[in-house]
């Protein structure tokens, strides 16, 4: 068994189902199901200096610099990633929709 010391198999496991859904999405320009927390992971959310995420936040963040880089060097998440990319970042700006269109309104309280 491979070492995994970021845990990226979190990701993987759920990327390999979603990224084909997410991709869908993102060409319609409307996000209708919940796949955020594996295609485009977040930093830890935290209230006044202490973790206060979800339990789903937590387990798909990437809480320092070795685990923001660390999917830059898995194939999977890599190619993946490649694969969105021009959806998202490079698509002329006068039809790129706007993030919170795609995405839709958090409705979680911070």
């Amino acid at each position: 068994m491979a070492l995994d010391p970021h845990n990226l198999r979190r990701f993987t496991s759920e990327q390999t189902h979603y990224h084909p859904i997410a991709l869908a999405e993102m060409q319609r320009g409307r996000k209708s199901s919940c796949w955020a927390w594996y295609i485009l992971p977040t930093p830890p959310f935290l209230r006044n200096g202490k973790p206060a995420g979800s339990a789903q936040n937590r387990m798909y963040e990437l809480a320092d610099d070795e685990q923001v880089r660390a999917p830059l060097g898995h194939s999977v998440i890599r190619v993946l990633a490649r694969a969105r990319q021009p959806l998202a970042f490079c698509t002329p700006r006068a039809v790129q929709p706007r993030l919170v269109a795609i995405m839709g309104r958090t409705r979680a309280k911070r």
